[in-house]
């Protein structure tokens, strides 16, 4: 289902208008066809009804399972808090919890019968850009896609930062893209560069430099003309790092055993999941050559801050038809952390190519093992003025019980590399990597002490 965005404002919401930042009722599944694209709702002090039976300008679902007038969105008044209040018979839910009536926060998943909204701030200043591999509605991804194409106007050295599977290196690249420079994308991975290599495959070597050495330019020097990307440039050993940053300085490299110096004309890019900050802070990173590589910043957003664009980027990474989703997988999906983020999203969609393209639906158990939010405790509960389970013979059959959660016997054990990504996504916290893997503090413990990781290690970066 795709629909240009409704730009309807309802009665009451005028008293919006005049400001910069108002909140939207973004529909992003609907039960009876599935994945939406570019349905919103403006929010105002009228209240917004939900339902299979209403007309314009209320929001209109094709979801059988739908209510005829399913529940009501409000602002409570001028810049307030938004409310939902169920009036339906089978519930509405927030965040996999029945309410009667609840407070709302931004990114909160509201779910009436099978489909699905997300409550987002939408600003009216921010404009956007078309940007290839880019993809997402929400007002983060409109500001990094016209950040991407201020910044990619100037020839300054930028800082891409991000959690891991944040798209860096798709930034990068459209950054080069867009500058038009006639040269190359080289990108480097600093983290996968030998420490005793570093020097030489960077900035190059000439014959016998070493034994067996023949000329080699170095990557700096295969980027002439175009672009050069650093990515995890927060891994260069320390004693390289000052002559990085005389290179940014002087613009020109000096080869390993070279007695002159070759002028370069390279735009750098460069980019980390670590804070680089702290660590210039703990003096593992130069401050100089921070600020030297942060002359511009741009930081890409993380996924489950854009609960809006999973199931439609889902849709785009699939790269074809995507199957009907159960309401239960719909709603794991929306409420999954994405600690890998977009690079997470792929995995899961070769999973469905793979085991469920000739389905028509496809249900919760063919993912579950790798989505761990469908525990409801690692969402937080809506703030609810009135909440009521309310388990009775007229509650639908899709409605769950409390506690849903999965016993730990049942939950996959991580990778090594799975789990030291959640260790620098929660900075070594135990509690956050507990409620991320779904087990006991016991338990995560065991998977750190047989990969050998300690908890201290990710403090630190």
């Amino acid at each position: 289902m795709s629909q240009d965005t409704d730009a309807t404002l309802p009665d009451g919401a005028d008293e919006a208008k005049g400001t910069s930042s108002r909140y939207v009722a973004k529909l992003v599944y609907d039960g009876g066809c599935g994945v939406v694209h570019g349905i919103e709702k403006l929010l105002g002090s009228r209240p917004l009804l939900l339902g299979r039976a209403v007309d314009e300008p209320e929001l209109r679902l094709g979801d059988p399972k739908v209510s005829r007038q399913h529940a009501r969105l409000w602002q409570r008044s001028h810049g307030g808090e938004i409310i939902v209040e169920d009036t339906s018979t089978n519930g509405t839910f927030v965040n996999g919890r029945r309410i009667d009536t609840a407070t709302l926060q931004v990114g909160d998943v509201v779910r009436v019968g099978g489909s699905f909204l997300v409550l987002c701030r939408k600003n009216k200043a921010v404009d956007d850009a078309s940007i290839p591999g880019l993809s997402g509605s929400s007002e983060a991804m409109c500001k990094l896609r016209r950040n991407i194409e201020k910044v990619a106007r100037s020839s300054a050295t930028v800082l891409v930062v991000g959690e891991s599977g944040t798209g860096k290196e798709l930034v990068a690249r459209a950054i080069h893209e867009l500058s038009r420079r006639s040269g190359p994308f080289v990108p480097v991975n600093c983290s996968a560069i030998p420490a005793s290599l570093a020097e030489s495959q960077l900035f190059g070597h000439v014959t016998g430099a070493f034994t067996g050495a023949k000329d080699h330019p170095g990557y700096f020097r295969m980027a002439h003309g175009g672009t050069i990307f650093l990515d995890e440039v927060g891994e260069l050993p320390l004693k390289l790092q000052p002559k990085l940053l005389r290179v940014l300085e002087e613009r020109c490299v000096m080869p390993l055993a070279a007695t002159s110096a070759i002028a370069l004309d390279v735009r750098v890019v460069a980019a980390t999941n670590r804070d680089l900050e702290r660590a210039v802070g703990e003096e593992r990173f130069r401050g100089d050559l921070f600020a030297r590589l942060a002359e511009l910043l741009i930081e890409t957003p993380v996924l489950r801050e854009r609960r809006e664009d999973i199931l439609p980027l889902l849709e785009t990474v699939y790269n074809g038809h995507l199957p009907m989703l159960d309401q239960k997988l719909a709603e794991a999906l929306l409420l999954h952390p994405w600690p890998f983020n977009a690079r997470e999203m792929t995995k899961l969609a070769v999973e469905i190519e793979v085991h469920a393209s000739d389905e028509e639906r496809i249900g919760l158990d063919l993912l579950q093992h790798r989505l761990v939010s469908y525990n409801r405790t690692s969402q937080p509960p809506a703030r609810s003025d009135s909440v009521a389970p309310r388990p009775s013979e007229t509650e639908s059959e899709e409605t769950e019980p409390d506690d849903d959660s999965e016993p730990e016997s049942k939950l996959s054990a991580p990778t090594r590399d799975e789990l030291v990504e959640m260790l620098r996504t929660c900075k070594g916290n135990i509690s956050a990597l507990g409620r991320m893997l779904r087990r006991s503090r016991r338990q995560v413990y065991r998977y750190l002490e047989t990969h050998g990781l300690t908890l201290e290690d990710y403090r630190l970066e």
